[in-house]
């Protein structure tokens, strides 16, 4: 397979995803050749099919392998957690976090998710000391907070 096929493999792809044609996205994913099977690129698609199905668990294994590859990308880093959160798995989602703080710890979204996860878990103290550093570094992500269902216990 050539890149143009490649390419052309990947849009065709993602269009079914988008559509919501996930066993036809899946199908063209497992004709791909081998070592294609294991690039960024086809990962990132089957992790978009399998948000798209709502397999977040599943998904945050992947991000979690694209994670490896990209050790520094904050991005990919928090993807994972916020995957696992948004399966319902808080505390291994914390746990993530707790393992990537040294290099998260700077960006809002981390500060976020902590709270989010604490407050799954009940801990209001913490996810109020997260929210505290949240509001601190990120407007944005300050007037999310109040519209996140998780956090009623401090909003209302």
């Amino acid at each position: 397979m050539n890149e143009k096929e490649f390419k052309k493999a990947c849009d065709a792809v993602e269009g079914y995803t988008a559509l919501g044609l996930l066993d036809e996205a899946n199908n063209i994913l497992e004709d791909l050749p081998s070592a294609l099977k294991i690039t960024k690129d086809v990962i990132t698609l089957h992790m978009a099919i399998l948000l798209k199905a709502g397999e977040y668990l599943k998904a945050s294994y992947l991000a979690e392998t694209l994670s490896m590859s990209e050790p520094d990308d904050v991005d990919r880093l928090l993807m994972v957690a916020r995957y696992r959160y948004k399966a319902g798995e808080y505390a291994d989602a914390l746990a993530w976090l707790m393992s990537v703080q040294k290099k998260c710890s700077e960006d809002a979204y981390f500060h976020y998710l902590c709270a989010q996860c604490h407050a799954a878990l009940g801990d209001e103290d913490t996810a109020k000391d997260s929210l505290k550093k949240v509001s601190a570094m990120s407007e944005d992500l300050k007037m999310r907070a109040v519209h996140d269902p998780v956090f009623d216990f401090i909003f209302g």
